[in-house]
């Protein structure tokens, strides 16, 4: 928990239960193609190509921040039983996603 989110005298911590409709496949169809022009594995204008390497090392942050937020809404969430195998799959692959990024 942040600072910014930890419970204080005026606000104390409450814990709630909301039911999400995740589609994963389309979660992973948005994230794909941001990972691949990133990585420049996408066909790019020589000036997106320019600006891609010049912006470099902010996208791969914003990637891992991005990742790291994903993350944390993942971890709490649980799915019905018939679900549970597609919800793990995808935390698996979001929760390790940010490992495989270059640094640089």
């Amino acid at each position: 928990m942040t600072h910014l989110l930890a419970p204080t005298k005026r606000m104390p911590a409450v814990r709630c239960r909301m039911k999400v409709e995740l589609d994963t496949r389309n979660l992973a169809g948005i994230m794909s193609p941001w990972r691949n022009a990133t990585d420049m594995k996408v066909k790019l204008s020589d000036g997106a190509k320019l600006h891609m390497l010049a912006n470099r090392a902010q996208m791969l942050k914003n990637m891992v921040d991005v990742a790291d937020h994903w993350r944390t809404s993942l971890q709490a969430c649980t799915g019905a039983v018939k679900e549970l195998s597609e919800l793990d799959a995808f935390k698996n692959e979001v929760l390790h996603s940010s490992d495989e990024l270059p640094t640089n």
